[in-house]
């Protein structure tokens, strides 16, 4: 898959800036990245036949685990990058009150289907929106990287929901839907 390929290529480059910078925002996007790497692989089916092909518990619930860890390291890529600690107090605390959340639901409830349909993926959706929040907080408060930031997220929070209106069943299945999610994940 060209994406993969794309998105490991991209993890490879901010692990060297990191190696060379040590800046944390770098460490935590390749993190971001990585879950990314493992939804895609989900996604597409690569997973399955190549690297967990006889592990039923990653087969069945791998995806929403990989959902989940994906939202929450996406809010700690955040807090780096946006400097909340620095720029914003309150930015900072529901950021971190949103990841712990989410990784507690998370947690007891990745094994249910219909729980993460109901609880957890609208959970993540207020998330996305809490980080668009949260960039624009810092863009008032003078972080000028957040203004890309924010772009980025729009981007993202369209083809998400997008992809979680195709997959819910509000619409009748889309294939492209998954495209258009990939699009949104870089």
């Amino acid at each position: 898959s060209l994406h993969l390929g794309l998105v490991i290529g991209i993890l490879v480059y901010h692990l060297v800036l990191f190696s060379v910078t040590r800046q944390l925002p770098y460490f935590v996007y390749s993190c971001y990245l990585f879950t990314i790497i493992l939804v895609t692989m989900h996604q597409s089916g690569i997973g399955y036949q190549y690297f967990w092909p006889n592990t039923p518990w990653m087969i069945n619930d791998g995806m929403n685990i990989n959902y989940i860890l994906s939202t929450v390291v996406a809010i700690m890529f955040a807090i780096t990058f946006l400097q909340a600690k620095t720029s914003s107090k309150l930015v900072y605390f529901v950021l971190h009150a949103t990841w712990i959340l989410l990784a507690l639901v998370g947690l007891f409830t990745f094994h249910d289907l219909m729980l993460v349909k109901k609880i957890v993926i609208p959970l993540q959706m207020t998330s996305y929106l809490i980080l668009i929040a949260a960039g624009l907080v810092a863009i008032r408060n003078g972080v000028s990287s957040a203004k890309y930031f924010v772009f980025a997220w729009i981007i993202f929070v369209v083809s998400v929901m997008w992809f979680a209106i195709n997959e819910l069943g509000i619409l009748p299945f889309i294939k492209e839907a998954t495209d258009l999610l990939r699009l949104g994940v870089n």
